[in-house]
């Protein structure tokens, strides 16, 4: 993950009063609100000089999830993808209430390894990135409800990067959602 391409296409959407998060899942991959994805997709379209559009690729298990998105690659730097999805795809609607303020950013004690090898702490606060709690929720609901690997497969290293255990599911989450507790 390249900070500057995040910040440039970042800079795009916000421009044009999109609200954009960034969630990092494989490759770039943006959420924008629902009634926003055309507008979105539009914007890089029209950069032609910057971004393409990516051709489609073999759907696999860990693909399929990106099905009916629209994709894009830098001209640049033809490995790097970006694809936009709706806020609802990984349950962060409202987009507004699931996204770390800048208040936050700055009262940040830690931020997970993993994230830390690719950008710094200091990148990472100029960032809108996800709440951690719905965002992990909204992994393992994905999971419950299209038996989808890869949102199993995210919520597990969200487990594991950040060293989460059961208490702390039990304080986050409300027993009216037993079956995100219960995942295998």
């Amino acid at each position: 993950m390249e900070f500057e391409d995040i910040r440039l296409l970042l800079e795009l959407l916000q421009e044009a009063n999109v609200p954009v998060c960034v969630v990092v899942k494989q490759g770039i991959e943006l959420r924008v609100r629902g009634n926003d994805l055309e507008a979105a997709a539009s914007i890089f379209e029209s950069k032609k000089a910057l971004l393409e559009k990516a051709d489609e690729i073999d759907l696999n298990i860990y693909t399929e999830y990106k099905r009916g998105f629209p994709r894009f690659r830098f001209c640049s730097k033809p490995s790097i993808c970006v694809v936009l999805f709706t806020d609802q795809h990984c349950h962060l609607d409202p987009l507004h209430e699931h996204v770390v303020s800048h208040q936050e950013h700055q009262d940040a004690k830690e931020y997970s390894p993993k994230i830390l090898d690719s950008v710094s702490a200091d990148q990472l606060a100029t960032l809108p990135l996800p709440r951690f709690v719905p965002l992990f929720m909204g992994f393992c609901r994905t999971y419950i409800e299209t038996q989808e690997v890869t949102a199993a497969i995210a919520a597990e290293l969200l487990v594991d990067g950040m060293n989460l255990d059961e208490e702390w599911c039990q304080t986050h989450f409300h027993t009216s959602q037993s079956s995100e507790l219960n995942l295998p």
